[in-house]
């Protein structure tokens, strides 16, 4: 993913990004599932000293899979642990 920087500073708008925390709050999930949609979503990892690394999913992918997932009448849990990432990322960009 590459991500031009607009040369007005006022239109420059980063990407949102949702820790596994936020996407429990935002789309009620459950806290394995929050954290494996982090893993298998095209992520941003940062790290925490002392407490390891997190990753931070791209808001607008997570719609995009939901809406997928939804649309296909798919099982999230089942997307996500079972489902490999390269499939599921093809899933997203297909979505664009």
């Amino acid at each position: 993913m590459t991500l031009s920087m607009p040369t007005d500073p006022e239109q420059a708008q980063a990407p949102a990004l949702l820790s596994p925390a936020k996407l429990q709050h935002h789309y009620a999930l459950g806290r394995d599932l929050a954290i494996q949609l982090c893993a298998v979503l095209p992520h941003v990892v940062v790290g925490k000293r002392g407490r390891g690394i997190q990753r931070l999913a791209f808001q607008d992918d997570v719609e995009r899979l939901l809406r997928f997932v939804a649309t296909h009448e798919l099982d999230l849990k089942i997307v996500a642990f079972e489902v490999q990432p390269s499939e599921i990322r093809a899933w997203i960009n297909a979505s664009n």
